[in-house]
């Protein structure tokens, strides 16, 4: 017989340590033997040795280094962190084993290594730790080295942890007086001097680290041990008592004299030193305190930028680094610092456990692995069958090697297991190896010495926590309790009740996993050759017989089973005494119906799930509504169609289901409705007992006005359940209607399941509509109405035929297809009501039901969407057949324009309230023929031969004409008449354009039309004269006519009687209003006069040029010019004569009627005449400047004299006109006196100032 204990390679007997203490060296080489290197954790050490190589290798060879200061290692309770941070620490610094083997901690570490890429690299780098560094590790929990007298110091506990690793004492004081003693060589004459003077070792608990004795008895000691710094007890003192009151840790002080340590190290072979510390649960411990984050940051960044990757900090953490900082407000500059310092961030994770305890812990011997694998292949169907739990998370693969690794458990159990200790994550269980560890061992113990066939069970997996679950963070005393009295208070149960609970409450820590009596059986095996049907069916007893108890209920809704807590056990045994039948409390099966058909009514025959009660029909599917009824109650009525719905629990049901097949048979292929009866599901009536005492329950004031909190959880547990179990039933009643029976059209159909309950009804229905609505075939074509009736409305569409083309609207002509049904049978429908005394109004159009008649193109027979009513008289409003009348104040309005009829169409409420009536018309053939010829003629074409359309050609027609008539009259210049056809064209278009019967405004226009025609004419040739731009040269003529009347030519001149033709031919042309149809005789005038007068003011001009050519010529001639100085005297001349001088006329350019009116404008032809006159006048005026010039300038003696004038008003005030005209003959007098005066000083040689 093989027993288990024989398989596995592991002593069982052998407690494993499920905790470990980075500081706990006694375990050292265990731990590192058994550390099982998972891929994640290789690739975690590749990147942290990659790093610290890099680095130690640059501070070698002298380079610059990062300020990299360590690892931040993050991971839930129990994942492994400080055992991976322990041995990385240890690696780092390569410890001998203490275990009498020789081989030191990398050593043993490379036989775990795998061959992958990243085990080789981590086997290289090693090598290189172990050949190239000299590494000094201290580790220590943080928590447990707090300090009485600065329990919150960061800085202070690693300071004292160094000093106390390095030999010195732990306070901080005491220990830096070491380190001076030291360095100076007298720490060991301190020791000595120490015990020889108070018969106690320096280093002991009586010595050093006795602060209440120490700093006394170093005051007397230090002046003995040195003297050249302490002169004498009193200076000793005086120093002692400096240093502990005002020595201070600060992160710059720590970081130096860690760096110093670092340096004064004596290395060999060019070792490079590094200090590295591994501080357990440090994020625990700064987690809560801005300060310590801090304080840590500071400490972080000072050994960053002193040590440069000399030291080293490798911490762990329950949380990532940002998510212990997220916990306080710290600064999120600092943050990024932090983060920064800390570049190797490993997280530690659970995915791979099962290899760490496979590997660790239930690693096999091989020459037991046949016997084992024998049992996997004699077994292998019901190994399979117990894995398959139907949990919707992977939980690994079972087969033959899995299996080995595994056994006593199943692949699956391991990672359920750490999934539930993962839930139930705490102080006391996680999902990480520490868990795992402890339940795997005990497992194994308890199974040691069976033999070979038993798996664990998972209530052995509750076993192995029982103590942990006492804890009132998870079942508490009373809860386990609870479970283990379950044993006596449900005897004769088919399996412990006990085991069942067990594992139905670990169960209950997640969600993932069924918690029905199969996933229970097959998580209760004990062997690997249970059969498991028989075994479910004694579980399911057994759970019975818990419910009965009250330690478990079934949720109705998604038949798992819960573990009852105390108070939830009360309040399931108050729902269980409801269901009960018979009870005081119980419900009836009244009750049970009306909930049944509320929950029918509220959630199942609803808009939403049955299409907003209607279904679509027909190529163009269109909504057609029908009624509902549930059990005989209307839900909707109103539409011709309905369908009635029987529920499963409706009182009456066979006879009800009798009388539908009745009412079917008799209605037969004609029938109007449809009968849709439900199947009944199974324990229906069961399940809505307890979802009406789960309801009752929830309100129960007993339990909600218990404020406990185990009551109110227990409640809110209930209401969950309750919600629950309504939406299952509600899902139980749809299926029933899904599963059930149609009734219609006299046949009798089985659903079997369909996918929605909109699908029976759109193909029940179909073949009810024909019956009901037998002319909607008519109406059953495809348009797009809002495209459609734009197309209709746009008075620039001249195809009306493309519009809704299968609605036959209108011909390749554009006319009105009277005959085509939609079109004939609208008409006829509007011609009835009419006849009848009945408004045709949209609303009674569409739908008018109640009326003893027509009841509405949507109502029976015809079922007709309103759009394309709508879009029937649309159309016909723009052929003229129908015309709108709407409300007003003032009463009925007529609309004739279709243009103003796109919100009657568009608009449903504006369509109901309108009237549409036929439009009688009395317009003949001819007359319309006779319209659109005269149309066609002014260049309107493609207009439909009906009253309405010529009306409306006529009025767009009108309203361009009358618009470039206004147009002409502004374009126009001044003195340019319009043609009498245009003047009197405004009266002539007035009536047609105006009036707003279409068969009035037609004749206005025939009778108008030759005026039409004549003012459409003249507007083509007067745009012909605009475009041509004779309107310019026209007022160009009138300019030049203006400036011949006020400067005209002698009369003696031969121009002037050509010049006096012409302007009275333009006249007489202008009078006639035919400028533009006689532009060639009124050109033909104009260029006579322009070139009459051209010649004139041609001769006049060269007259006045040549004098004053030869005046000047005169000027250059005479003394005056030659006596000038050279350097003014042209100048002067030109002042007058030359470009800009008043006598300066330079040659013409008067080709153009414009140039001449423009050169006339500056000298008009009587100012050259008046030239003549004045040209002498300027000839002397400029020899005088000349003679001025040429004189000698006047000698003055440098003298002044300031003259300043009288005001001869100031002050004064006049009251009649005569005072004023004398006060002036005074003022004028004095002036002259004055002027006198001063010209007798300026003879005299004086320059005279006014002042």
């Amino acid at each position: 017989m093989t027993t288990v204990r024989q398989t596995v390679k592991r002593d069982i007997g052998k407690r494993i340590e499920g905790v470990v203490k980075v500081f706990d060296k006694s375990a050292l080489a265990n731990e590192i033997r058994d550390y099982v290197l998972t891929d994640k954790i290789e690739e975690e050490l590749r990147r942290i040795f990659d790093t610290f190589t890099q680095v130690s290798e640059t501070i070698r060879r002298g380079g610059a280094t990062r300020d990299v200061v360590g690892m931040w290692v993050s991971g839930f309770f129990g994942s492994g962190k400080s055992h991976f941070s322990k041995v990385l620490g240890h690696l780092l610094q390569n410890d001998p084993l203490d275990d009498g083997s020789g081989e030191d901690c990398n050593g043993v570490l490379v036989k775990h290594l795998s061959d992958s890429p990243h085990g080789k690299a981590i086997g290289l780098r090693l090598g290189e730790i172990k050949l190239g560094t000299q590494i000094r590790t201290i580790a220590f929990e943080i928590k447990s080295r707090q300090s009485l007298t600065n329990p919150d110091s960061v800085g202070e506990i690693l300071v004292s942890e160094f000093y106390r690793h390095i030999g010195l004492a732990e306070n901080f004081v005491v220990a830096r007086i070491e380190r001076r003693l030291q360095q100076r060589g007298l720490l060991d004459k301190l020791a000595a001097t120490y015990e020889s003077e108070f018969g106690v070792p320096w280093r002991s608990a009586q010595g050093r680290d006795d602060l209440l004795t120490v700093r006394g008895r170093l005051a007397d000691l230090l002046p003995k041990v040195d003297p050249g710094e302490y002169a004498d007890h009193s200076s000793a003192k005086n120093a002692l008592d400096d240093m502990f009151r005002h020595e201070k840790i600060t992160a710059e002080g720590i970081a130096d004299e860690l760096v110093a340590w670092v340096d004064e190290q004596p290395t060999a072979a060019g070792r490079v030193q590094h200090l590295v510390f591994v501080i357990d649960e440090m994020g625990t411990f700064i987690g809560d305190s801005n300060e310590r984050i801090g304080e840590f940051n500071s400490l972080a960044e000072m050994i960053g930028n002193k040590g440069k990757g000399k030291v080293w900090l490798i911490v762990t953490s329950q949380q990532d680094l940002e998510k212990v900082v997220d916990r306080t407000n710290f600064q999120p500059a600092l943050v990024g610092r932090l983060n920064a310092r800390f570049e190797l961030k490993p997280h530690l994770i659970s995915d791979e456990i099962g290899k760490v305890v496979s590997e660790r812990l239930l690693k096999k011997h091989p020459a037991e692995e046949p016997a084992l694998l024998s049992l996997y292949q004699a077994h292998e169907g019901g190994i399979a069958q117990l894995a398959d739990i139907k949990a919707s998370r992977h939980l690994g693969t079972v087969d033959e090697q899995t299996f080995v690794d595994c056994y006593p458990f199943l692949p699956h159990q391991i990672r359920l297991a750490q999934d539930i200790f993962e839930a139930l994550s705490g102080f006391r269980i996680s999902g990480g190896v520490r868990s795992m560890i402890s339940v795997v061992m005990e497992a194994l113990q308890g199974l040691a010495d069976d033999e070979i066939g038993v798996v664990v069970s998972f209530d052995q997996i509750f076993d192995a926590v029982g103590n942990d679950l006492l804890s009132q963070e998870y079942l508490g005393a009373s809860g386990v309790q609870a479970i283990h009295d379950s044993t006596e208070r449900v005897p004769n149960a088919p399996i412990d009740p006990a085991r069942v609970l067990k594992v139905l409450w670990l169960l209950q820590r997640i969600t993932w996993v069924p918690r029905v009596p199969e996933t229970l059986a097959k998580l209760l095996v004990g062997r690997v050759d249970v059969q498991i049907a028989p075994l479910r069916e004694k579980v399911e007893r057994t759970l019975q017989d818990l419910q009965e108890a009250g330690y478990v209920a079934r949720d109705e809704a998604t038949g798992e089973w819960k573990f009852l807590s105390e108070r939830e056990r009360t309040i399931e045994q108050a729902i269980q005494e409801m269901i009960r039948p018979g009870g005081a409390t119980s419900f009836s099966v009244a009750v049970v119906r009306r909930t049944s058909q509320q929950m029918a009514r509220e959630s199942v025959v609803v808009r939403k799930k049955l299409g907003n009660y209607a279904v679509r029909h027909g190529k163009t599917q269109v909504p057609f509504s029908f009624g509902v009824r549930l059990d005989g109650e209307a839900i909707l009525t109103g539409p011709e169609v309905e369908v009635a719905f029987t529920s499963p629990l409706v009182a009456g049901r066979a006879q009800e289901i009798e009388e539908i097949r009745r009412l079917n048979q008799a209605g037969g292929a004609k029938g109007r409705n449809v009968y849709w009866v439900s199947s009944v599901p199974d324990n229906l009536e069961d399940r809505l007992r307890r979802y009406e005492a789960l309801v009752k329950i929830t309100a129960d004031k007993r339990f909600t006005e218990d404020t406990s909190s185990d009551t109110q959880d227990a409640l809110s547990e209930k209401r969950k359940e309750r919600d629950e179990l309504r939406g299952a039933l509600v899902g139980e009643i749809e299926r029933a209607f899904l599963n059930g029976t149609m009734f219609y059209g006299g046949q009798q159909v089985d659903l079997d399941g369909a996918r929605n309950l909109n699908e029976p009804i759109n193909n029940a229905l179909p073949s009810i509509i024909p019956n009901i609505y037998p002319q909607f075939r008519l109406s059953d074509r495809v348009f797009d109405f809002a495209k459609d009736l734009k197309a209709l409305l746009n008075p620039a569409n001249t195809r009306l035929d493309t519009v809704a083309g299968e609605l036959e609207l209108f011909d390749t002509q554009g006319s009105l297809q009277r005959e085509s049904d939609l079109v004939s049978l609208v008409l006829e429908v509007i011609k009835d009501l009419e006849d009848e005394a009945v408004d045709p109004t949209g609303s009674v159009l569409v739908d008018a039901r109640g009326s003893k008649g027509f009841q509405g193109f949507e109502r029976p027979p015809y079922g007709w969407p309103a759009e394309i009513v709508r879009l029937v008289l649309a159309a016909c409003v723009r052929a003229g057949a129908v015309y709108v009348e709407r409300q007003t104040s003032t009463g009925p309005s007529a609309v004739y324009d279709y243009q103003e009829t796109a919100d009657v169409f568009a608009k449903v409420n504006t369509f109901k309230r309108a009237t549409f009536r036929v439009a009688a018309t009395s317009l003949t053939v001819e007359q319309i023929k006779q319209a659109a010829k005269a149309l066609i003629t002014m260049g309107v074409s493609g207009t439909a031969e009906s009253g309405n359309a010529i009306a409306m050609a006529v009025r767009e027609l009108g309203a361009v004409l009358q618009s470039g008539i206004e147009t002409a009259k502004l374009q126009l210049p001044a003195h340019l008449p319009l043609h009498e056809a245009l003047d009197a064209g405004e009266d002539a278009l007035s009536e047609p354009m105006t009036v707003k019967d279409p068969t009035r405004a037609v004749i206005a226009f025939l009778d108008a039309m030759e005026s039409w025609k004549e003012t459409g004419a003249q507007l083509n040739a007067l745009q012909a004269f605009l475009d041509a731009n004779r309107h310019t040269e026209f007022a160009a003529s009138r300019l030049l006519m203006e400036l011949v009347e006020n400067h005209p030519v002698p009369s003696a001149d031969e121009a002037n009687a050509l010049i006096s033709q012409a302007a009275k031919d333009m006249d007489a042309i202008i009078a006639a209003k035919e400028v533009v149809g006689r532009w060639t005789d009124y050109r033909s005038a104009f260029d006579q006069a322009h070139i009459a007068y051209r010649k004139v003011y041609q001769q006049a001009h060269d007259r006045i040029a040549k004098e004053v050519e030869e005046a000047v010529t005169g000027i250059r001639a005479g003394d005056a010019y030659m006596r000038a100085p050279e350097s003014e005297r042209q100048s002067l001349v030109d002042a007058v004569f030359g470009p800009g001088g008043d006598c300066h006329y330079p040659e013409l350019a008067i080709g153009s009627a414009t140039d001449l009116i423009r050169a006339a404008g500056r000298r008009s032809l009587t100012s050259l005449g008046q030239a003549q006159v004045a040209l002498p006048g300027y000839r002397a005026r400029v020899e005088a400047e000349l003679r001025k010039a040429a004189a000698p300038p006047e000698v003055r003696n440098g003298r002044t004299f300031e003259w300043r004038p009288h005001d001869a008003f100031t002050g004064r005030r006049f009251v009649t006109e005569q005072e004023v005209e004398d006060a002036i003959r005074q003022a004028v007098k004095e002036l002259e006196e004055a002027a006198e005066e001063l010209k007798a000083r300026i003879r005299e040689g004086c320059t005279v100032v006014v002042k």
